[in-house]
């Protein structure tokens, strides 16, 4: 039976377990200084849950936003949360909108 995360945590001797926790701290806080200094630069409002303010993110059934199929391995595309902006609060076009109103030939002049 395997054991979980905190078995193993308790399994090292106390000084260990200390040390441990005192760098996942210091990494925790070094990442949340730098999503706010992403925030800023940005100018976002709320980071988005599912890109953290990228703007892009991974698909790992390997479709992308339209829901087919991208690629034979993980895929990266824009985010179907805020469509590329990194805010959710201020989502940029809604590219499924978009292709519901133009025409094949007017999305394929777009892309070229």
């Amino acid at each position: 039976m395997a054991r979980s995360m905190k078995d193993w945590r308790n399994s090292l001797p106390k000084e260990r377990q200390e040390k441990i926790e005192k760098r996942y701290q210091e990494l925790r806080r070094n990442m949340d200084d730098f999503f706010e200094q992403l925030k800023e630069l940005r100018g976002t409002q709320k980071l988005c849950d599912n890109c953290f303010g990228a703007g892009s993110r991974f698909y790992p059934s390997t479709s992308g936003w339209r829901g087919g199929i991208a690629g034979q391995a993980v895929t990266s595309d824009v985010c179907d949360t805020c469509w590329g902006s990194g805010d959710s609060e201020r989502p940029w076009l809604d590219l499924r909108k978009l292709c519901k109103v133009l025409t094949p030939e007017q999305i394929r002049e777009l892309q070229n």
